[in-house]
């Protein structure tokens, strides 16, 4: 009996050497799917570790598809980060991430989960995500009270995100969506997961419009098959094509003009054929008939008032100053309109009226005005720019008064 005892024994101790033999013969590799984080992680010492979740209230635009960084979700002592895997250019990247104000962190299932505003899972640990984002200072949050927890053992660069966060896989990711209704061919760009990106600054401006399966900018003497930012989509609501950001929300809509930066190239599509244009931004401009762009108080201060001449155009829908009289300076400058001023374009004819409602200048006069230089930054801050660019671009004047105005022979 115990010689039989033995014989088993060594069969048993036999079955489990092959048994571990074999696993390490297959790479001894863990299942595809790893165990989930537990939302209480610990230190090396055993302590427990509550998951920091910074969260801010800054409003983030979501029209911008190009405004998105994309990488790995994962917790590191406490810490929910973005990790970025290094490119032939530039090394990975570590970032916290600071939620917006409406999300929160949920742990009852044993793992960390981020849930959005409406309730619904966001994210997962070990998800990778696109979120959109602001670029903005320590200072610049502290300044504005833009965040709560901040944690001090965290990584030191941060992203602000927005509403947008949306779950890819990176092995499988769709580059083109139909819909069967109304037959539609959505081309959509791939995640870029780079610490590095560069974004083409062209501009395209028109309406968005489906020509056949196809969408496109139609513009004033072209048209562009547009192909979207990752993890956009389309819809249709009401018999009306819509495109959606990863958060779900609406950025614009077939017949809509949007204007848009990017990049063109060709098509390699054979149902869309012609120039493609890759689109990063987004934004629909206001319906109306010319712009009118006005300045507040803000950007007033430190400018030289001067008195300038020249021809008052539309340049698409833009208001613009042209032929300027005077060598030395720019011969095209979008005009900046006191507050108080306003705009007639009612029986073919665009007008601008002072305070008092009186015409003081209509398209085609030659003007005189007393004006001053706007950079950039104070014509989006101060000017109206934000609402109407890219559509219209150049120098920056911002008038103060008209005191003269011919009509052009």
């Amino acid at each position: 009996m115990l010689e039989t005892r033995r014989i088993w024994s060594s069969i048993l101790l036999l079955a489990v050497v092959l048994l571990l033999t074999n696993f390490a013969g297959c790479g001894g590799q863990a299942p595809a799917d790893p165990p989930p984080q537990p939302a209480t992680p610990s230190t090396a010492a055993g302590q427990s570790l509550p998951v920091a979740f910074p969260r801010h209230d800054y409003p983030l635009g979501t029209d911008r598809g190009g405004d998105y960084f994309a990488g790995q979700l994962v917790l590191r002592e406490g810490c929910l980060l973005v990790e970025v895997p290094s490119g032939p250019t530039a090394r990975g990247a570590s970032r916290l991430v600071i939620w917006p104000s409406s999300f929160s962190l949920d742990g009852n299932s044993g793992a960390v989960r981020v849930v959005d505003g409406h309730g619904q899972v966001a994210a997962r640990v070990g998800d990778h995500v696109r979120l959109s984002w602001a670029d903005l200072t320590y200072e610049e949050a502290q300044r504005g009270e833009l965040v709560t927890g901040m944690p001090q053992h965290c990584p030191p660069s941060r992203i602000f995100a927005g509403g947008d966060v949306s779950v890819f896989d990176p092995r499988d990711e769709a580059t083109e969506i139909r819909l069967p209704d109304p037959e539609v061919l959505f081309l959509r760009q791939e995640t870029v997961m780079s610490a590095e990106r560069v974004f083409l600054a062209a501009a395209g401006v028109g309406e968005l419009v489906l020509d056949g399966p196809c969408l496109r900018i139609k513009g004033e003497y072209n048209m562009h098959t547009v192909i979207w930012p990752p993890g956009f989509s389309p819809h249709v609501e009401g018999g009306v094509v819509q495109v959606r950001n990863g958060a779900g929300q609406v950025i614009a809509r077939v017949g809509d003009e949007i204007a848009g930066g990017g990049g063109y190239s060709k098509s390699n599509h054979r149902e869309c054929p012609g120039e493609v244009f890759r689109i990063h931004s987004i934004k629909v401009l206001p319906d109306v008939e010319v712009y009118f762009p006005r300045w507040g108080d803000g950007i007033r201060k430190g400018q030289v008032t001067l008195p300038r001449a020249g021809e008052l155009v539309l340049d698409g829908k833009c208001l613009v100053l042209t032929n300027i009289i005077g060598g030395g300076g720019p011969q095209h400058a979008l005009l900046f309109w006191p507050k108080a001023y306003d705009l007639n374009a009612e029986d073919g004819e665009v007008e601008v009226l002072d305070a008092a409602g009186r015409v003081v200048a209509r398209v085609g006069d030659v003007v005189q005005v007393n004006a001053f230089n706007v950079t950039y930054d104070q014509a989006i801050k101060h000017g109206g720019l934000e609402e109407i660019t890219p559509a219209c671009s150049g120098d920056y004047w911002a008038v103060e008064e008209i005191f003269t105005a011919t009509k052009t022979p």
